[in-house]
């Protein structure tokens, strides 16, 4: 990777966004958002050694108010994971990083108060995420992972549907 692509790698890993379009009068505070992220991240397991890579997400929220200072948010995002591991080609024996990919969505459903009226507020509720199955490097199924009787296609299986609480400050 050139000078260019560390230095964009740079910009994304620092820098979401996160807009808000219909902006409505002061006292309804009634709002679509569209919000994308960069993730730096992987796996951790006490068995298996998994390198961390860059993914992304990107996705579309809204925001009510209840009554008073009580919100409710809901958003659907759209993600994409990324993890690496060492594996040993089929055939050669050669170590070689394979990088695994697992896409999905998450939906949200928070209550929020407001603390200081539109500019600050605190937010929790569930998290519902679905997962697709989490893909090694096309070409590379069948490498074997090496102190282990198993190959790269085998770590595939992994759960569907996860559930969460979560909870955020916005400014």
């Amino acid at each position: 990777m050139g000078l260019k692509g560390y230095f964009l790698m740079l910009v994304l890993l620092f820098f979401s966004w996160q807009s808000f379009s219909q902006r409505y009068p002061k006292d309804t505070y009634n709002s679509l958002g569209i919000q994308a992220g960069v993730n730096y991240g992987g796996l951790t397991s006490d068995d298996l050694s998994f390198t961390r890579q860059i993914g992304f997400s990107a996705g579309l929220s809204t925001r009510a108010n209840i009554y008073n200072k009580f919100i409710f948010l809901y958003g659907l995002n759209y993600f994409q994971y990324n993890s690496g591991m060492e594996v040993m080609e089929q055939g050669s024996g050669r170590l070689t990083e394979t990088f695994f990919e697992t896409n999905g969505v998450q939906i949200n459903f928070f209550v929020g108060h407001k603390i200081i009226g539109d500019y600050l507020s605190i937010e929790a509720g569930p998290v519902l995420q679905i997962n697709s199955k989490f893909t090694p490097e096309e070409g590379l199924e069948n490498a074997k992972i090496p102190g282990y009787n198993l190959v790269a296609g085998d770590l595939e299986d992994i759960s569907k549907l996860n559930f969460a609480v979560a909870g955020e400050i916005s400014a």
